[in-house]
C-alpha cells in the first residue's frame, strides 16, 4: 500500500531545470482503494524541464530538519543554480487521518490520496496545450459542499484554495426560499437552467427570477466573487501573466447555462469540461448526459493514473 510516505522525491532530467510551485494547504482529495500498489504522481509540465515534488500529509515540525538537509544536498550536487521553484503539495494530518479512518471501517484498504486538480488535469492536459506560458487556465471543480478553484500554468496548478460552496449549498438556498425541506439529494439542480444575464445600466440582471432561482443566483454571485478574488490575487503576485479561460469541472461544473453565467459576470471565456471527449471514450448519451460528463472527470483521472503508470 503507498499512501504519500513522508517524503517522496522525484527527479527526471531534461535541459533545463524549472521546478515549480504550489504554496499553501489543499484540502480536497481523491481516495482510490484497491490492492495493488501505485506510486505518487503528478501533473507535469509541457516543457522541458527538471521536477521536484515534494508529497508530505504535514509538514512542520516533523520535517523541517529533513528540508533543510535536502535542500542543502541539491544545492551542492546542483552548483550555478540561480531560481528554484518547488512544487509543494500538502494538507493537514487530521484531515488524512480522517479519510483514512473512513476507509479502515469500510475494511478498505487505500492505495492513493490525491489532490482533485492534479486527477482533473490528467483528463485535460491535451485541452491545456493550446495554452501558451503567458497563459493561465482557472479549474473550478465544483462538489458537493466546496469548490476548488485552481490556477494552472503549463499544466501546472500554481495556487489553490477552497471555499465552501457547492451544489448542496445552491439547492439549500433554492429549497428554503421554497419553503421547502432540505436534502442532500441534488437532483433538483440538474433540472435548472441558469437563467439568462442582461445588461440593464451597465450591471448584469436577470429577467423573470422566480424567488427560488435568485436565492440561487445570489449564492452563484457569492462564488462568482471569490472566483474574481482568488484570480485578481493571483495575477497581483504574477508578471507578465494573463488568465485565457475558465474551465468548470464537477457535479456543479455541469449547470445548464453556467458557463454563459461565469462568462458575462466575469467577462472571461468560460467552458465546461468534457472528459469524455478529451479522451475519447463511446458512452451511451442517454445514461450519461453532457450535463454529467464535467463531474466524471475526477473519477477518470485517478482510473488515468495506473493506466499511463504515474504520468
Amino acid at each position: 500500500m503507498s499512501i504519500l510516505p513522508k517524503c517522496q522525491i522525484r527527479i527526471k532530467t531534461w535541459r533545463k531545470l524549472s521546478i515549480f510551485a504550489l504554496l499553501g494547504l489543499l484540502l480536497s482529495w481523491v481516495v482510490s482503494c484497491s490492492t495493488s500498489n501505485v506510486s505518487n504522481g503528478a501533473p507535469q509540465t509541457t516543457s522541458g524541464s527538471v521536477s521536484i515534488e515534494f508529497w508530505t500529509m504535514q509538514l512542520q515540525p516533523e520535517f523541517t530538519d529533513y528540508f533543510k538537509e535536502l535542500i542543502g544536498n541539491f544545492e551542492l550536487e546542483n552548483p550555478g543554480i540561480e531560481k528554484v521553484q518547488v512544487l509543494l503539495v500538502a494538507t493537514r494530518k487530521e484531515v488524512t487521518d480522517t479519510y483514512m479512518a473512513t476507509f479502515q471501517q469500510a475494511g478498505l484498504k487505500v492505495d492513493v490520496l490525491e489532490i482533485n486538480s492534479f486527477a482533473l488535469l490528467r483528463t485535460i492536459r491535451e485541452q491545456l496545450r493550446q495554452f501558451s506560458q503567458q497563459e493561465a487556465a482557472v479549474l473550478v471543480d465544483i462538489e458537493f459542499d466546496n469548490t476548488e478553484i485552481a490556477m494552472v500554468v503549463d499544466g501546472v496548478p500554481q495556487f489553490s484554495r477552497t471555499v465552501p460552496i457547492g451544489t448542496y449549498q445552491l439547492q439549500s438556498a433554492i429549497l428554503r426560499a421554497m419553503n421547502l425541506p432540505a436534502s442532500r439529494d441534488t437532483q433538483l439542480l440538474q433540472e435548472i437552467a441558469i437563467p439568462t444575464m442582461t445588461v440593464d445600466a451597465g450591471r448584469p440582471s436577470v429577467i423573470n427570477a422566480d424567488q427560488g432561482t435568485a436565492a440561487m443566483l445570489r449564492v452563484l454571485g457569492e462564488l462568482t466573487d471569490e472566483l474574481r478574488r482568488s484570480i485578481d490575487f493571483y495575477l497581483n503576485q504574477s508578471e507578465n501573466l494573463e488568465v485565457a479561460q475558465i474551465l468548470l469541472a464537477g457535479p456543479g461544473g455541469g449547470l445548464r447555462q453556467l458557463d454563459e453565467f461565469f462568462t458575462q459576470r466575469l467577462s472571461l471565456p468560460t467552458i465546461q469540461v468534457d472528459p469524455v471527449a478529451a479522451l475519447s471514450l463511446e458512452v451511451d448519451e442517454e445514461k450519461i448526459t453532457a450535463s454529467q460528463r464535467p463531474g466524471l472527470g475526477i473519477v477518470l483521472g485517478l482510473g488515468l493514473r495506473e493506466v499511463w503508470h504515474d504520468v
